[in-house]
């Protein structure tokens, strides 16, 4: 009865039309449509040339602001702090999980299973020759992770090579990782601000730097062969390893600028530096005063030296008292008529308003970076525990920082190795790069957990691997591993049989043995304590 009346409703022309036409109102589902950024320099190819504006400092202040903004100590160091933290351990290659593996027979699973592995090991020997050719991932990935953080995003053109010899020969492996100014890179997106290429700067020095002061120019004509587009050529996506910063709404490849927020407080600080150093001109140094002997006529004028200038006519006596106490500040010695004296005024008043103004600044800089102040700063009357939850605080942005690392380098380094020696069945199999999951404060603290886990046997071997990844540990050789466990294990059930005798004599097992010799200790030991306790009572 239920059926029929559902097909009534659905045969009803009435129920049915709103609905439809309300569907065939959203649009095709699997295209995008909504823009991405309000724009008016889309061509007729529907694309743009983004050059890096991320934020109205870069308009109104020019591409240097944020240049300017790091040679600033504090902004330098709260921007490089969880750069370092996320690079504090070596760069791990994984295996793609074998949820990825397609299901097949028990052949094919192998199959994937294997070439998972050797994908992943095809990866880590790039990572070394790399590392031998050019210089390590580790170190290009913090330059790229400070511009990605000070700019709102950067890029390295990656450069492949092909292996004559050895292993992989015949394969392309990694030749360079090479970061990009943001004046010779631009993204090249749709509407909805999808990357589509980059555009590249491969031209002559003097035309960059006149596009440089007209760049937010529009796309129409870039490929033209003179004008401030020459020398610009489009480049594959896949060419490049691109970092984001919280890029807003997640759609603007140009990403956020985390100094932005920041920027106050550096201004103010800025500003403030003149006033301090006038104050501390006025405080540091005491306020030297004369006074003038009653009666004191002319006098000759001093040269600079401190010498009198005989040849010349005789001045009033204050202005001569007063040059040579300026010579006498600058390290002379001061010689007064009888009867001049000479003083000396401490400032009451000292520069602390204007050196804790500095503080307050400071603390502005790190709370818009870092979201914490104690544990990159000094703490005053604060307790451990405060401190402890801003180390938590600080690691929040450090895992962050590693997964905005990470992600990149498995889908565009990993990925494009992948692609470009192996065959499109393997596609799906791109390893992970990871920096670890645990913070190295927190190391010891997990590492004695899991072993507790372990110990009480509320993990199984097979998780081995996981805990290894969260600990930031090699993976090891599960075979060898298990290897090992079975031996042991056959060792203890040797021990746990029971010996016997030529005569027929059963005695007791090796195991049994040592738990009897092990209990004797520990009752001779607890009996031991006790008899030392009552002495000591009794004394």
């Amino acid at each position: 009865m239920l059926l029929t009346s559902r097909r009534r409703q659905i045969s009803n022309p009435r129920k049915v039309g709103r609905p439809r036409a309300a569907l065939a109102a959203r649009g095709n589902f699997q295209q995008e449509h909504t823009y991405g950024s309000v724009s008016s320099f889309y061509g007729q190819s529907n694309l743009e040339r983004l050059m890096g504006s991320v934020d109205d400092l870069d308009i109104t202040l020019g591409w240097d602001a944020k240049k300017q903004m790091m040679r600033d100590s504090h902004v330098n160091a709260a921007i490089n702090t969880p750069v370092l933290g996320a690079l504090a351990r070596e760069g791990e290659v994984k295996p793609a999980p074998k949820n990825l593996h397609h299901s097949g027979t028990e052949e094919e699973k192998a199959e994937q299973e294997a070439m998972a592995t050797e994908t992943a090991e095809f990866c880590r020997r790039n990572l070394r020759s790399l590392t031998m050719r050019h210089r390590s991932l580790e170190l290009t990935l913090f330059q790229l992770g400070v511009s990605a953080l000070a700019i709102g995003n950067s890029k390295a053109e990656i450069v492949l090579q092909l292996e004559t010899e050895g292993l992989d020969a015949g394969k392309l492996m990694l030749a360079r990782v090479k970061s990009k100014p943001r004046e010779t890179c631009g993204f090249i997106v749709d509407k909805q601000m999808n990357v589509k290429n980059i555009a590249a700067f491969t031209g002559h020095a003097s035309a960059l730097r006149d596009f440089i002061q007209t760049r937010n120019g529009a796309l129409s004509g870039w490929m033209a062969a003179s004008g401030l587009n020459a020398g610009w050529e489009p480049i594959e996506r896949e060419k490049f390893l691109i970092i984001t910063h919280k890029p807003p709404d997640n759609d603007s490849p140009e990403g956020t600028s985390a100094l932005r927020a920041a920027y106050a407080g550096y201004q103010m600080k800025k500003n403030n530096w003149a006033f301090y150093l006038k104050a501390l001109d006025f405080t540091a140094l005491p306020f030297t005063y004369v006074t003038q002997a009653q009666g004191q006529g002319k006098m000759k004028p001093l040269n600079d030296d401190g010498t009198v200038n005989e040849n010349a006519d005789a001045v009033a006596a204050a202005s001569v008292l007063f040059k040579a106490t300026e010579i006498a500040r600058q390290g002379g010695v001061g010689v007064y008529p009888y009867g001049t004296t000479v003083g000396a005024i401490h400032n009451a008043q000292s520069g602390d308003p204007f050196a804790n103004a500095v503080g307050v600044f400071n603390a502005e800089i790190t709370m818009a970076i870092l979201l914490q102040l104690l544990a990159t700063g000094e703490g005053k009357h604060m307790a451990r525990a405060a401190g402890q939850v801003h180390q938590d605080v600080l690691d929040l942005v450090m895992r962050y920082v590693r997964r905005m690392l990470c992600e990149p380098v498995t889908r565009d380094i990993f990925g494009l190795l992948v692609r470009k020696n192996f065959p499109p069945r393997y596609w799906h199999l791109v390893p992970s790069y990871s920096l670890g999951e645990v913070e190295l404060n927190d190391f010891t603290a997990w590492a004695l957990a899991f072993g507790k886990l372990a110990e009480s046997g509320l993990l199984h071997w097979s998780q081995f691997s996981s805990v290894w990844a969260v600990l930031g540990l090699p993976q090891a050789d599960m075979d060898e591993f298990m290897a090992e466990v079975r031996h042991n294990q056959e060792l203890i059930d040797e021990m746990g049989k029971p010996e016997v005798t030529a005569t027929g004599e059963v005695k007791p097992s090796q195991l049994n043995n040592y738990t009897r010799q092990e209990s004797g200790k520990y009752l001779t030991r607890r009996s031991g304590r006790q008899i030392a306790g009552q002495m000591q009572s009794g004394f």
